[in-house]
């Protein structure tokens, strides 16, 4: 039977916070699951080319210094530069005002208002601690990075599963005086970005079951409940609780019924869909 499955690292404050270098506005917009984490989108406005406040883009410890580097970034808290992540927007040169850096953006091609986004990966961070905000961060040769502007709690993602398995077909080999209630199945793995109860379940023609030809049908269950559900019907599938991992795993076993006749020989096949849905 064929089933188809649908560091944290604590840099030294040497560049002085510059109070003047928060006019502008950050906007949480939404948060996407990605394999490797979740990305957290916002846009940053309210950014003049005239803006005479003083720029971030100034190195009082290393006047030499020939660039900065600006970042999107997720911090720990608001007002401090603990930067659990950080994606980089671009490389500038020094500057006096804010309206001139963003003037730098401009030839690079970066225009307010700017949608963009940070990258916090799950190996680092599997839940982001409370009060982690998005911002702007920007550090130059000898300096740590230096969060500036507003820091805006993100947008909560919404919850995604995915399921998996070794395999998507189950097969039997049994002999035709014992056709009648043998057993095969399949493992599975259902891994969220989040704590949550799914429901999974498989499609049935009719609640009798999969049909397989020539008298023979099958059901699929976990445990002793019956995954099956039929098209239009609430009844049926299997609630399966995420542990603390967010991730749960189960056998479905699949068993054969022949209602009591005498199957035909010969080879059998059926399918169908198996889904998990989120509420």
């Amino acid at each position: 039977m064929f089933i188809s499955l649908k560091n944290l690292s604590l840099m030294a404050l040497l560049w002085a916070f510059i109070p003047g270098a928060q006019a502008l506005t950050i906007t949480p917009t939404e948060t996407r699951y990605e394999a490797a984490g979740n990305r957290y989108y916002f846009t940053v406005s309210d950014w003049s080319t005239s803006d005479t406040s003083p720029s971030f883009c100034v190195n009082q410890h290393n006047p030499n210094a020939e660039n900065c580097v600006l970042e999107t970034a997720m911090v720990e808290r608001g007002g401090t530069s603990i930067v659990l992540a950080a994606d980089l927007v671009a490389r500038l040169p020094l500057s006096e005002t804010m309206g001139q850096a963003a003037q730098d953006l401009a030839k690079q091609g970066i225009t307010m208002p700017l949608q963009t986004s940070v990258l916090v990966r799950r190996t680092s961070y599997p839940e982001i601690p409370a009060g982690a905000c998005l911002t702007l961060v920007a550090s130059s040769t000898g300096t740590g990075r230096q969060a500036f502007g507003p820091c805006v709690a993100p947008v909560a993602p919404a919850v995604q599963c995915d399921l998996t398995t070794l395999s998507n077909r189950i097969f039997y080999r049994p002999y035709q005086d014992t056709v009648e209630g043998a057993k095969s199945g399949i493992s599975i793995s259902v891994r969220c970005n989040g704590a949550t109860t799914v429901r999974l379940m498989a499609r049935y023609p009719d609640r009798s079951g999969i049909p397989l030809g020539r008298g023979v049908r099958a059901t699929l269950a976990i445990g002793n409940q019956d995954i099956g559900m039929v098209a239009g019907s609430t009844e049926g599938g299997y609630d399966m609780e995420m542990d603390d991992r967010w991730r749960a795993d189960r056998f479905i076993e699949s068993t054969l019924h022949t209602d009591g006749t005498l199957p035909e020989a010969g080879e059998l096949s059926g399918s169908t869909w198996i889904e998990i849905f989120i509420p």
